[in-house]
């Protein structure tokens, strides 16, 4: 129970998280699902507050693509049926057409070549496919288009 509760210490854990940092501590599974129990009836675990505050944080503070918030939602043990549902609403072109624009007005002086090819490479890095990234590079076409 010590480390359950020293993990959630930090920021809050999906069910999958904690078992399998217990596992991987060496506890019998006896005694890892013995205190999942215990933290699930204590309130301390909720994989679907979880998964809303994890998407949700994504979304403000470190934007990405629906399908990579999705895939860490699931990477995190989130079932694939939640991770669908929190991040229905991520609208990939807003998204990308966002973080294009703010990181375009850091990219003044660039060569055209060289801007759209930090550019893409920005916004693949962040899960966007490839028309995403063609679509939003035609309404963002240099650092000016900003303004």
């Amino acid at each position: 129970m010590e480390r359950s509760y020293r993990l959630l210490q930090h920021r809050m854990r999906s069910t999958a998280e904690i078992r399998r940092s217990l596992q991987a501590a060496g506890f019998p599974t006896r005694v890892v699902e013995e205190a999942i129990s215990r933290l699930l009836q204590q309130g301390l675990l909720d994989d679907d507050a979880f998964a809303r505050s994890w998407s949700e944080s994504r979304q403000a503070f470190r934007p990405r693509s629906r399908r990579l918030i999705r895939k860490e939602l699931r990477d995190k043990g989130i079932a694939p049926e939640l991770a669908d549902r929190l991040t229905e609403g991520i609208d990939d072109d807003v998204v990308a057409l966002e973080l294009a624009r703010h990181k375009a007005a850091s990219m003044t002086g660039l060569q055209h070549e060289t801007f759209v090819r930090r550019l893409s490479r920005y916004l693949y890095n962040r899960g966007f496919t490839h028309s995403t990234v063609a679509r939003t590079l035609s309404s963002v076409r240099s650092p000016e288009d900003v303004s």
